[in-house]
C-alpha cells in the first residue's frame, strides 16, 4: 500500500498496482469543529481550577492563608489597640473567624490578619469591649457566660500565654460595653447594677488583682464608652445624672471618684470616646453639644 494525494485536505490510501481492483479510501484531515474546540478549552479551564483548589487546600505555605481569609461570620463590636506583639483582639457576635471556631472573640495579627487558634474560646454571647493589658494579654467584656470552658460572667482576663486569669473574675450582673485600663485599675462601663455582688450602677473599677475598688460614680443609666487621660476617667452613654448631679450623656470623674466640671451636655446618646492630647472626641446619636449643633460627632477640650 502507498500514499496518494487527492483533493486539498484529503489523504488517500491506494492499493498496490497488482491489486488495482481494491477501492481507494479517502480520509478527510479537516480541522476540529468549533464545538470540539470549545469543549477542549472548557476541559482545560476545569482542570486548572481543580489544580488551584488542591493547591489552596494543601496549605503548603502559611502565607497562602492570607489570600483566602473570610473573616468573622457575624458582627464585630470591639477592636483593641495592638498589644506588645502587634496583635489585636476582636470581639463581637461571631462564632468563627476564617476556618477557626473562635467563639465571640479572636486574636488577630495586625498586618497579616492571621488568627491565633490557640487563644481561649468565648461562649454564651457577645464580646463588646477589649483592652490590651500591656503584656500580651487582654481584658474583655460583653454578655458571655464562659471562657475556655470556665464560667465567666460578662468580664474576663486572658493572660499572654492564652490561659484564663483565675484571680480576675468581677462578674458584673449585666452587659459590659466599655473597658479602659489605667495602671493597675480596670474600668468597666455597661448596663449592670452589681459587680462581684456589690452595688455598682453602670460603672465600676476593678484592680488587676481582681479586687473591686471604691470608685463608684453612679450614673443613672448605661455607660457605653470610657476613655482615660491622666487621672480623669471620661464616660459616655445614656445617663442624665452622675452621682445625682446633671450630666447629660457625657461626664468626667477623677480616679478618686470626684465628679469634675466637664459637662458637654449632649442631647442624645454618646457611644464612643477618644482622647488626643487635650481634646475629647465624641461619637453617638446626638445633634447638639452644649446647645450648639453637632450632628453625631464633636470635639470638646478636656477643660
Amino acid at each position: 500500500m502507498r500514499l496518494a494525494s487527492g483533493s486539498a485536505g484529503d489523504l488517500h490510501l491506494a492499493a498496490p498496482a497488482h491489486r488495482r481492483a481494491v477501492r481507494v479510501i479517502s480520509l478527510p484531515l479537516s480541522r476540529p469543529s468549533a464545538r470540539a474546540r470549545r469543549c477542549t478549552q472548557l476541559a482545560l479551564v476545569l482542570l486548572a481550577g481543580l489544580a488551584l483548589m488542591l493547591m489552596l487546600a494543601s496549605g503548603a505555605h502559611a502565607t497562602d492563608r492570607i489570600s483566602i481569609i473570610q473573616g468573622p461570620n457575624a458582627t464585630v463590636r470591639a477592636i483593641s489597640e495592638p498589644d506588645v506583639n502587634g496583635t489585636r483582639y476582636l470581639g463581637g457576635g461571631f462564632t468563627a473567624f476564617d476556618p477557626w471556631g473562635t467563639g465571640s472573640g479572636a486574636l488577630v495579627g495586625t498586618t497579616s490578619g492571621a488568627v491565633n487558634p490557640a487563644f481561649p474560646k468565648v461562649d454564651g454571647g457577645n464580646v463588646n469591649a477589649a483592652a490590651s493589658d500591656g503584656s500580651g494579654g487582654f481584658y474583655i467584656g460583653g454578655a458571655f457566660t464562659s471562657v475556655d470552658g470556665t464560667a465567666r460572667t460578662n468580664a474576663a482576663h486572658i493572660n499572654a500565654d492564652g490561659s484564663l486569669d483565675a484571680a480576675w473574675n468581677p462578674s458584673p450582673n449585666g452587659t459590659v460595653s466599655a473597658i479602659a485600663i489605667s495602671g493597675s485599675t480596670v474600668y468597666l462601663g455597661g448596663n449592670f447594677a452589681t459587680v462581684g455582688g456589690t452595688t455598682r450602677l453602670f460603672a465600676a473599677a476593678v484592680g488587676t488583682d481582681g479586687t473591686l475598688t471604691s470608685w463608684n460614680p453612679t450614673p443613672n443609666s448605661a455607660v457605653s464608652a470610657i476613655a482615660i487621660s491622666g487621672s480623669t476617667v471620661y464616660l459616655g452613654g445614656q445617663f442624665t445624672t452622675v452621682g445625682g448631679i446633671t450630666r447629660n450623656r457625657a461626664a468626667a470623674v477623677d480616679v478618686d471618684g470626684t465628679l469634675t466640671n466637664w459637662n458637654p451636655n449632649a442631647n442624645n446618646t454618646v457611644n464612643a470616646l477618644a482622647i488626643v492630647e487635650s481634646t475629647v472626641y465624641l461619637g453617638g446619636n446626638f445633634t447638639t453639644v452644649g446647645g450648639t449643633t453637632r450632628n453625631r460627632a464633636a470635639a470638646i477640650g478636656t477643660d
